[in-house]
Parts: C-alpha cells; structure tokens; sequence
C-alpha cells in the first residue's frame, strides 16, 4: 500500500479533470460559434452553409443544434457553472430544456448556488429531470425505430439519414393526436465519438511529430564521454526532456518551436481526420459484407398501410 504522505489529493485530481472537462467544453462552443456566424451570414437554407457542414461530417440537425448553442441565452447566463459539461449533446439538451424543467436542474446540481463547483453533468442527468410524471398520462409504446449504431459509425447511415428521419418522425409529430415521439441522442453520440477519436489521433500524431523532433536535436549534438544525460540536455537546449514534455502538454506550438522542429496544426489535424475516416471506411466495407440482406429497411413485405411513407408531405426546411 501506498505511503499516504505520498499520495496526491484527491481534490488536485478533480480540479485536473475539471480542467479538461473545460477545455473539452470551449472547443465545442467554438465550433457551435463557427456554425451560428455561419449560418447567420450565409442562411441556413444555403448551399454554403450545406457545404460547410458537409466537409466537416456534421449533419444538418447537428450543425443547427450547434449554432442553437451559442444562440441560447441560458448557456451564456450559465456559461461559468456549465464549465465542466464535456458534451455538446449534454449542452444542447440543457438549452432545449423548458424553464419549468431547467429551474428543476438548476435547484438540484446548484446551479444558482456561487459557493459550489460547477457539477459533473451528463445527457442522463438532463433527460431524468426532462422526463415527466407518468400518473396523469398512461403512454404505451406503439412502435419502435432501431438504427445499427455501427452503421451510423461507418456512414452507411449518415447526415443525410438522420435528417430524413427526423423530417418524417417531425410530420408524425405535427399531423398525429395523443401521440409522443422521444429521441435518444444516438446520432448525436456517433458524431461526438467521431470527432473525439479525431482529437485523440490528432494528440497521437502531435506526440510522434514531437518525438522525432527530439530525436534530431540530440543527434545534431554530441554528448560528451562521462556527461549526465540531465547536464546534456540542458546544455543543448536549457530544458531537460521531461520538461520539453511537459511544455508539450501545455503548449505544443512552444514545445516544437524550442526545439525547433517543423509544426503544422492544419496538416496535423487533417492527417487525423483521413485516419480516422480511413478507419470508418473500413468498418463500412465490413459491414456491408455481413449485412448485405440488411441495406434496405423494413424489407418485410406485409405493409399496415396503402400508400408509402414518401406520401407524407415533409416540411421544409426540417430542423
């Protein structure tokens, strides 16, 4: 067992992830505040904006839920107590939440409360404060929609899916009475693992850049017969190599230029989107060897109704 006068605190732990979770959360406000300029300058309706989100593997409901963000008054408001909320799901879920229901949130993780931390908040905490009291309403299910996750992950089933589902199950919504329709927020899950994956390989790539970049600097410099390994470093470039490493973490553009190395964060994070696609391509082309009887849905042919789906007069533009 470990001596406990060497043990890190717990609460340095905490204040460690907490930091992250808040970095994790100011990078998907960004990308939210590119897609509401975005949308705002272009329309939402236009082909640049279906361009923008198109290249960088948003579905349109995504990048209109994104730019709901950064539009939402309540997430400025409580942008510092919302500080730890990782995900933009988590985010959008919380803006979507009425103001019954968000004082609710608020009374119970202590939102409105300046001597506490922000809380550790998630998609589920949001949905069990959303859900409503079954006494009044005694709501059967009447269907159920499957979509195989892993072919949300490989895009066989993508953007362009999702939207028109969304579309038609919106028709059903405004057309049927006595009727409720609720969403897991499994496509918003497959895009958050797509681009996290993306971060993960981008750190990977950075890391092997860094790597090598160290290596050519102590093979352009000889060490001398006797010399510690510590002295060494620290004539070549004043830094030992734990703490090269250590700037890395916090600042890689300033860790590769004191060892001045080449680094290209667009060609880094390029590199890691091809990969991971890459990645994701391969998973498609598995996929559509074990489940080619599965490529088109609801292939039973008994039918409950005369006309199709594609009768359904579908709104536009469907958000």
């Amino acid at each position: 067992m470990p001596n406990a006068t060497n043990l890190k605190p717990i609460p340095l732990y905490v204040e460690e992830i907490r930091q992250h979770l808040s970095n994790s959360a100011d990078c998907w406000r960004a990308i939210a505040a590119a897609f509401a300029e975005a949308k705002e300058m272009y329309g939402g309706d236009s082909d640049s904006f279906r361009q923008l989100y198109k290249e960088t593997g948003f579905s349109k409901s995504t990048a209109y839920k994104l730019a709901n963000i950064v539009e939402s008054e309540r997430l400025q408001q409580y942008r510092e107590k919302l500080s730890s909320v990782s995900s933009w799901g988590t985010l959008y879920a919380i803006a979507s939440l009425s103001d019954e229901k968000f004082a609710v949130l608020c009374e119970k993780y202590g939102l409105n409360d300046p001597d506490k931390e922000p809380p550790f908040l998630t998609q589920s905490m949001i949905s069990a404060v959303r859900k409503e009291k079954r006494e009044a309403k005694k709501m059967k299910v009447f269907a159920t929609i499957y979509v195989d996750e892993e072919a949300m992950k490989a895009g066989l089933f993508d953007g362009e899916h999702v939207e028109d589902l969304n579309c038609a199950l919106d028709e059903l919504r405004k057309t049927l009475p006595h009727m409720k329709i609720t969403y897991s927020g499994v496509d918003e899950k497959v895009e958050s693992k797509f681009f996290q994956d993306v971060q993960h390989k981008r750190k990977e790539l950075a890391r092997k850049a860094f790597n090598q970049g160290l290596k050519a600097l102590w093979s352009r410099h000889t060490k001398y017969r006797g010399e510690k390994k510590a002295d060494y470093e620290l004539r070549v470039v004043g830094e030992t190599t734990q703490s090269l490493w250590n700037l890395f973490n916090e600042d890689e553009a300033d860790a590769f230029g004191r060892i001045n190395a080449e680094y290209d964060p667009v060609d880094l994070q390029q590199k890691a989107i091809d990969e991971v696609t890459k990645k994701k391509d391969k998973l498609a082309e598995q996929l559509r060897i074990r489940t080619s009887p599965y490529l088109y849905a609801n292939t039973d042919p008994v039918s409950h109704c005369s006309s199709s789906l594609s009768s359904i007069q579908t709104p536009t533009p469907c958000l």
